[in-house]
């Protein structure tokens, strides 16, 4: 929505004493029967293999591994969501990329994600989207960088080629900016996400250095 605003020529409006709730983390409390209610839901097995997520045809679809680990059903539908709005209002622009090596650890995508992409490309309602914002004669990425990103923050969009400057690593529950600042003084337990922890030296590795480092 936010692409779609900003660059087909939208505005935002500032509501004083406004209020806007958005719930998305993973968490499980007790509910009114004093039983544990989960969010995100379990999904209906219906669902994830009409979005190819799952199992289609009985045919088990991929591996899924998102952000290095096995994602779970909402995580796949989830992501599949965000690989249609960068085919979409992102295109070929190379934070696309920088995208996709963020998330899966390489600049293309694996068979699974792929079928998502081309699943969109035939959609009819993925291609409305497209089409308006051809009539519309919407802006393309990069003028969304430039004129929004860069005047409202002062930096580029993370995943911009030119925004090496700002670059963090994601340490599970926080970010540094190299994995070696992930812990704080606080040792293993601080060092996750893009990190991984070396016993031997005691000190926090990217994935891609610990091999040769540790």
């Amino acid at each position: 929505m936010a692409f779609k605003m900003w660059m087909c020529g939208g505005r935002m409006l500032m509501v004083p004493c406004s209020r806007v709730g958005h719930m998305y983390r993973q968490h499980k409390e007790k509910d009114g029967r004093g039983a544990l209610t989960r969010w995100p839901p379990d999904l209906p097995r219906e669902m994830t293999d009409r979005l190819g997520c799952a199992y289609k045809n009985d045919t088990y679809t991929g591996k899924f591994i998102v952000l290095r680990h096995p994602a779970d059903n909402f995580t796949r539908i989830t992501t599949r969501n965000n690989l249609r709005v960068m085919e979409t209002w992102v295109g070929d622009h190379p934070a696309k990329k920088a995208y996709y090596k963020r998330l899966f650890g390489r600049e293309t995508l694996a068979p699974e994600f792929q079928r998502f992409i081309d699943d969109w490309k035939t959609d009819p309602v993925a291609q409305k989207q497209v089409e308006i914002k051809e009539q519309n004669k919407c802006h393309d990425f990069e003028w969304f960088d430039k004129y929004v990103m860069m005047r409202l923050t002062g930096r580029h969009n993370p995943w911009h080629p030119d925004n090496k400057k700002y670059e963090q690593v994601n340490c599970g529950n926080h970010k540094a900016k190299t994995c070696q600042a992930c812990p704080q003084g606080n040792g293993k337990d601080w060092c996750n996400g893009d990190c991984s922890w070396c016993e031997v030296l005691q000190t926090c590795f990217h994935h891609d250095e610990k091999a040769k480092m540790c």
